[in-house]
């Protein structure tokens, strides 16, 4: 297969894969802790969606902006599974705007930088 359309199919396979385990783990898992799982998979699929995204072969050494992307991507997990956190997080993610839709955003973001 050609390079150029790996390039182009593997961010599309991760949509798709990730869209169909997300749902099966939905459908076919049950109890407490269903919907934490598949907040958590839903997180690691737009991570890898975002790592898909840079096609660069090359791996980067810079292992203090990977911990600063680790550490930011912690926050955000911690913040969409709603576990307690200092209320200086929760302000700064107030003002910055991001919930919902613009977390999801960032995460693909710091997928795709993390290996940038």
């Amino acid at each position: 297969m050609n390079n150029r359309y790996q390039h182009f199919l593997l961010p599309l396979g991760v949509i798709i894969g990730g869209g169909w385990l997300v749902r099966l783990c939905d459908s076919w898992l049950e109890g407490r802790w269903v919907a934490t799982l598949v907040s958590l998979l839903i997180l690691a699929v737009q991570f890898i969606f975002g790592l898909r995204l840079n096609g660069h072969k090359k791996r980067n050494d810079a292992w203090f902006k990977k911990l600063i992307i680790s550490f930011v991507l912690l926050i955000l997990v911690l913040s969409k599974l709603n576990i307690v956190m200092p209320s200086i997080i929760a302000t700064i993610l107030y003002w910055l705007a991001l919930d919902g839709f613009a977390q999801s955003l960032l995460v693909v973001y710091l997928g795709w930088l993390f290996f940038d």
